[in-house]
Formats: structure tokens, C-alpha cells, sequence
């Protein structure tokens, strides 16, 4: 079973809004995060397996209500485990705005460039 942090019953809540601290919270709707990840080229046998198993998180946390009441969802995008396509990509990311989370960690040559 997956457990996720927002599935948790309790959190610490703001004594003045009733809001969870620290997290402003997607809100109803959809949470989007971007995966850049190899989907083609030498390694992408790596990529499409991690590709599936977020799926099958994704699928079985979206049945259970997402995460406070917006459905999860993760955007795939290949990288090719090249470093420059996924600092090409990764900064597509961040402009569009979209995404309250960007994760790889496939490739180190990749997660050295992207990495802030």
C-alpha cells in the first residue's frame, strides 16, 4: 500500500486559520509534478520501469482521493540521461510554472547539471 504524507489523518494546523502550516496546498483540482526522465536511448529500459511504477503509485493514490482532495499527476518527459537535454527541459519546467515539484534521480550526470 502506498502511503503518502497527505494521507496522514492528522496535521499540525494553524491556530489563526485552520490551515495546514507550511503548506499551501494545491487546492481542489489537479497537483502536477514533471519527472524528466530517459525514455529513449541507451537507458531508457531504466526510465520506462520507473515510468510504470509511478503510474501504479499514482493510479492507487488517485483511488484513494489524491492528495486532499486533488487528483495527482506526474508530467514524463525524456531526458535522454543527457545532461544538456534535461537542463533544457528542467528550465521548460520551472518557466511554465506548473509544477509544485521536479524529480529525477536516474541518471547522476543528469542530476548533477539540474541540480540548483
Amino acid at each position: 500500500m502506498l502511503r503518502m504524507p497527505c494521507g496522514l489523518s492528522r496535521w499540525p494546523r494553524s491556530p489563526r486559520s485552520g490551515s495546514i502550516r507550511g503548506f499551501a496546498g494545491p487546492g481542489k483540482g489537479r497537483s502536477s509534478s514533471a519527472r524528466p526522465i530517459p525514455l529513449t536511448g541507451g537507458v531508457s529500459h531504466f526510465g520506462q520501469h520507473s515510468r510504470w511504477g509511478a503510474e501504479m503509485a499514482l493510479a492507487e493514490a488517485n483511488a484513494t482521493g489524491g492528495c486532499w482532495g486533488a487528483s495527482l499527476e506526474i508530467d514524463f518527459q525524456d531526458n535522454r540521461c543527457n545532461p544538456a537535454e534535461a537542463v533544457k527541459s528542467v528550465t521548460q519546467m520551472l518557466a511554465s510554472k506548473k509544477y509544485v515539484a521536479i524529480h529525477d534521480g536516474l541518471c547522476s550526470s543528469v542530476v548533477l547539471a539540474i541540480m540548483p
